[in-house]
């Protein structure tokens, strides 16, 4: 069992050390009594690490937690068995203590061992073993409030315990918004300071740029929070996913630490349940066929989340049968998503991204893991609503890797402007390469489709105003075109570069993402809206769409 489950509970949390003795002495002084809580959930409840929290959370309302076993990391990865216990300073009666956890759903039975709020330090330290074993524990979601690695808690670490406050979320973004606000009226100062050329404006101005954007980092820093959280319901799911399908499967998790808006964070966990439920049930292959190519019988699946640059990667890879693009291209054909005249013109890249068109599936027969198909175009439909993209590698016989790229936020980011026709496009400036010039007729085509040579690298382009339906105006031949390069990171091309053909480039400048209403957004190829400094509003590109 678990460290910390069992009947022992209670007397281990009342086993206190000389930190938390004077802690409890002096909240007795305050009126305050220290209450021993052992809390029993009924056998078999799911999310036991959540309705640990829902019942931490009820509890500290009425007094200040100064232990808990097990320790919080333990709850939090569910490594408890079906009770925990925890240490309180409160002045509200135990009877009422007991009722309020009572009520909590699951919540299978609860045990309260009071010590009075009058007694001295002394009587405590009389009813303590001398050789307690000493607990190291914190609050959960809070600094340590007692001992750790064997120390006595002093006063200063008490008071770190009060440190961390408990923010509504919907605080958190009306911060955000009203961030953004400030980022737009920043703008507006610096152009019109600009036009103005006033070098006491424009030192003014600089300065408030600079607390504006330590002030940002700040706001956006407030947001952040751990995928440990989403990780977390993972290893269960897979265990579960093993038994259903009659397969030893092991879950690895790397990068749980890495941080995301919360926002992401509230959004990534579906994609990541349809993908880790395709690798074990599309991906990876039975035992006996797994023994027969000579692989371990236990099959792998990784989850693993890192940053890189202004994106965090997050990806699902297993070491299964991989994807055979002339298998999925036939299937296709079969199924009527692409013509015989695309099919031959297809190549093996291409192919494996019909994976991810609506309808498609490899699999005639429906089961209850993943339906009747992998629905891998929902997954791609959440990453774009997050301004992501997803990327496929494959091996055959080696195994597949799906990874989601995110920003780190979706509040504000650098975007570079730009005019088609007389409507104002911003494009991520993560995903922008270079800018160039070209002029009509250094236009090639390739199988009907227009292309661009630059140093030597042939890269097709899209012209916006089609993609847009902006009623183009015609281009001079010996006038210059603005063509913005953006790298599509997909897959196996993962250095595949577009070339946007604009009317105009404006320059760049940190915009405040607005979402649009699906009511509103009837384009594929458009992520969302932005206020300028000047008022006017810009339509943010999705740029992976576009690629």
């Amino acid at each position: 069992a678990p460290a910390g489950a069992g009947p022992r509970l209670l007397a281990e949390i009342l086993l206190v050390n000389d930190g938390e003795k004077r802690i409890i002495a002096e909240a007795g002084k305050q009126g305050r009594a220290a209450h021993a809580i052992e809390v029993a959930l009924q056998p078999g409840t799911m999310l036991k690490s959540a309705r640990a929290i829902i019942v931490v959370r009820q509890l500290e309302k009425f007094g200040e937690l100064i232990k808990i076993l097990p320790s919080a990391e333990m709850i939090e990865k569910e490594a408890f068995g079906d009770s925990f216990a925890l240490l309180l300073l409160s002045a509200e009666p135990p009877q009422n203590l007991k009722k309020l956890v009572e009520g909590i759903a699951e919540v299978d039975q609860v045990t309260i061992q009071t010590i009075a709020a009058a007694v001295p330090v002394a009587a405590i330290a009389a009813a303590t073993p001398t050789n307690a074993v000493k607990q190291d524990t914190v609050a959960m979601g809070a600094p340590a409030a007692a001992a750790t690695n064997g120390q006595g808690a002093t006063g200063q670490g008490a008071k770190k315990a009060m440190a961390t406050i408990r923010v509504d979320t919907e605080k958190l973004d009306e911060l955000m918004n009203l961030m953004g606000e400030l980022v737009i009226s920043r703008t507006r100062l610096n152009q019109l300071a600009s036009q103005n050329a006033a070098a006491d404006i424009m030192q003014a101005v600089q300065h408030l740029t600079t607390i504006t954007t330590d002030l940002q980092t700040v706001a956006m820093k407030l947001r952040m929070v751990s995928i440990e959280h989403v990780f977390n319901r993972f290893p269960r799911m897979v265990r579960d996913l093993g038994r259903t399908l009659g397969r030893d499967i092991e879950l690895e998790i790397v990068g749980q630490d890495t941080e995301l808006d919360r926002s992401v964070i509230d959004m990534i966990g579906d994609p990541l349940v349809h993908l880790i439920r395709n690798s074990a049930d599309h991906g990876l292959e039975d035992t006996e066929d797994r023994l027969a190519k000579g692989k371990s019988a236990v099959g792998n699946i990784r989850l693993e989340a890192k940053q890189e640059g202004g994106m965090v990667v997050v990806s699902v890879e297993d070491d299964g049968r991989g994807m055979d693009a002339p298998r999925i291209r036939q299937k296709a054909l079969e199924k009527k998503v692409i013509t015989p005249e695309q099919a031959a013109v297809m190549d093996d890249w291409e192919a494996l991204q019909l994976i991810f068109a609506p309808g498609f599936s490899t699999r005639d027969q429906a089961n209850e893991i993943s339906g009747r198909g992998v629905g891998l175009d929902a997954v791609k439909d959440l990453v774009n609503q997050m301004g992501g993209l997803i990327e496929l590698s494959t091996t055959i016989g080696v195994g597949s890797r799906f990874a989601i790229k995110l920003p780190l936020t979706l509040a504000i980011m650098q975007a570079l402007l730009t005019r088609v026709q007389h409507e104002i496009y911003a494009i991520p400036l993560a995903s922008v390469e270079e800018a160039v010039s070209i002029t009509q007729d250094q236009i090639r085509f390739i199988q009907s489709r227009p292309v661009m040579v630059l140093r030597g690298e042939t890269i097709p382009l899209i012209h916006l105003t089609d993609k847009l339906e902006v009623p183009p105006n015609g281009f001079d031949p010996d006038e210059e075109m603005p063509v913005v390069i953006i790298n599509s990171h997909s897959g196996a091309k993962q250095n595949q570069k577009t070339g946007l053909v604009v009317t105009t480039l404006i320059g760049q400048e940190e915009i405040v993402i607005k979402p649009l209403s699906r009511t509103v957004r009837t384009s594929p190829y458009i992520a969302g809206a932005a206020t300028l400094g000047d008022g006017s509003i810009a339509l943010i590109l999705n740029t992976p769409s576009l690629s």
